[in-house]
C-alpha cells in the first residue's frame, strides 16, 4: 500500500490524498502508513503534501484521534473533513431554522479534540457525493440565495474549503446516487446536470470564481486568526467575524435569515477615519469612528458583505461574463460568430492561445478597442473539419448551414 501510493506521488505528481473510509481501518495502519508516503512526497519536492480523511461520524474525539499523534505513536493524518461542521451549516444555511451561535461554538470545540496541526486545517463541505446537494436538502428547494451565503460562509471562515464538483453549476441532485450526477453527458443526470456542464458564465460559477479570487488574494481568509464578531442565539440571524493577520484584517457579515439584519458597531483593527469597502459590492464604503469602531452594518435577507480597508484593496483577476452563442448551445449553423466578453481588458495573446471549442474550430480572432470582446470568426472548415467547406465558402450563401447538420457548441479559455 505504501508503495502504491508512493507512485502516485512521483509519476503522476499528486499534491495531497483525500482517503476515503478511514474509520474502517485500525488506526495503526494509519500511524504506520503516512510516515513514509509523507517522506517520498517530501523527497519529490512537496514537503507541504496534504493527506486528510473521511471520518463520517458525529464525534469529534474520535474524528480527532486520527489527527497528528492524537492516538498515541506516530503521526498520522493531517487533517479530517469537519462533519461537526457540516452539521452546524446544514441547520443555519442549508435549512435556515438554526441560530447561528451554533458555528461559533463549534470552533470552541476544536482545540481539545484534534492535534494542533489540524485545528486550522480541518476539510469544510456544505455537501458531498456521501449527502444530498445543499439546493436538494434547503427547505427552499433551488434556494440560490441561501446557497450564496453558504459558499461565503465556506470560503471566508477558517478552515479548508472543499467544494463539491457542480455546485457552481446549480446541480440538486438528492440521495446517493442521485447527487453524483456527471459534470458531463452521462448518468443520474435532471435539471440542472442534464448535458455539458462546465458554464463559466453561470451566476454561481461566477460567485465561487469571485470567492476563491479574494481567498487568494487575501491570506487573512486562508491562515488568519479567527475573531468572533456576532452571533444570534435565537434562531436565523447575523453571523460576523474577522479574520485577522500581521495586522490586516477582513470581517465578514452573513445573513441566514430572509429579514433584513443590522451588525452594531463593533471593534476594529483599523484606526478611526479608516475608510472599508464591501468587497462584494464596492460601491459600499463604511469609515471606522473612534475606539476604533467598525459603524453599524445593515446586511439584506440572506446575504453576505465582507469588508477590508479600502487602501489594502487588490483587483480581481479577469473572468469570462458572457459567450454568444451560450455554452452548450445546440443546432447552430458551423460558421456562427462567436463572442466573448470579460471583466476587463486581456493580454490577447494568451487568451488565444487558451481558447477552444468542441468540436474544433479554426479561424480568425478580433479584438474591441479596450480588449474587454474578443469575436471568433470559424473558417477553414468550420468547428467541424469538412473538405467540402473553405474560406472561398460565400457568407451569404449560408453553405456551411446547409452542408453539416446543426452543431451543439462548447468553449473553453
Amino acid at each position: 500500500m505504501i508503495e502504491l501510493y508512493e507512485y502516485w506521488i512521483r509519476d503522476a505528481g499528486f499534491d495531497g490524498f483525500r482517503i476515503d473510509t478511514v474509520k474502517h481501518v485500525e488506526v495503526g495502519f494509519w500511524q504506520k502508513w503516512c510516515p513514509p508516503v509523507r517522506a517520498c512526497a517530501a523527497g519529490q519536492g512537496k514537503p507541504g503534501f496534504f493527506m486528510f480523511g473521511e471520518v463520517l461520524d458525529g464525534s469529534d474525539r474520535l474524528r480527532g484521534s486520527y489527527t497528528g499523534t492524537k492516538a498515541g505513536g506516530p503521526f498520522a493524518l493531517d487533517s479530517v473533513l469537519d462533519y461537526t461542521l457540516y452539521s452546524r451549516t446544514k441547520s443555519v444555511y442549508t435549512q435556515a431554522t438554526g441560530n447561528t451561535k451554533q458555528l461559533e461554538d463549534r470552533y470552541t470545540a476544536i482545540a481539545a479534540n484534534y492535534d494542533p496541526c489540524a485545528q486550522m486545517r480541518l476539510v469544510t463541505f456544505l455537501d458531498n457525493h456521501d449527502q444530498p446537494r445543499f439546493l436538494a436538502a434547503a427547505n427552499a428547494n433551488n434556494n440560490s440565495d441561501r446557497l450564496k451565503v453558504a459558499l461565503a460562509f465556506l470560503y471566508t471562515s477558517r478552515g479548508i474549503p472543499c467544494l463539491y464538483y457542480g455546485t457552481e453549476q446549480a446541480y440538486n441532485g438528492g440521495n446517493d446516487p442521485y447527487d453524483r450526477e456527471d459534470m458531463f453527458a452521462g448518468q443520474f443526470e435532471q435539471g440542472p446536470s442534464l448535458g455539458d456542464n462546465f458554464n463559466m458564465t453561470h451566476p454561481l460559477f461566477q460567485w465561487v470564481a469571485r470567492l476563491n479570487n479574494l481567498r487568494r488574494l487575501y491570506p487573512a481568509l486562508q491562515t488568519g486568526l479567527h475573531v468572533n464578531v456576532w452571533s444570534t442565539t435565537n434562531g436565523p440571524g447575523l453571523f460576523a467575524d474577522a479574520r485577522r493577520l500581521n495586522k490586516k484584517e477582513v470581517v465578514v457579515v452573513l445573513n441566514a435569515a430572509p429579514s433584513i439584519q443590522t451588525l452594531p458597531g463593533c471593534p476594529t483593527l483599523y484606526p478611526a477615519g479608516t475608510r472599508l469597502v464591501n468587497l462584494l459590492d464596492t460601491n459600499e464604503t463604511a469609515t471606522v469612528s473612534a475606539g476604533p469602531q467598525m459603524p453599524s452594518i445593515t446586511v439584506p435577507g440572506t446575504a453576505a458583505k465582507i469588508f477590508l480597508a479600502q487602501s489594502q484593496m487588490l483587483p480581481l483577476d479577469p473572468v469570462v461574463t458572457c459567450i454568444t452563442p451560450s455554452h452548450d448551445s445546440a443546432g447552430i449553423g458551423p460558421a456562427v460568430l462567436i463572442v466573448i466578453k470579460f471583466s476587463q481588458p486581456m493580454d490577447s495573446r494568451s487568451v488565444e492561445s487558451a481558447f477552444s471549442t468542441i468540436p474544433v474550430a479554426t479561424g480568425a480572432f478580433a479584438w474591441s478597442a479596450s480588449r474587454e470582446t474578443m469575436p471568433f470568426t470559424p473558417g477553414g472548415g468550420g468547428p467541424r473539419a469538412n473538405p467540402g467547406l473553405g474560406p472561398d465558402c460565400p457568407r451569404s450563401t449560408n453553405c456551411g448551414a446547409r452542408r453539416l447538420p446543426p452543431l451543439r457548441l462548447r468553449v473553453a479559455i
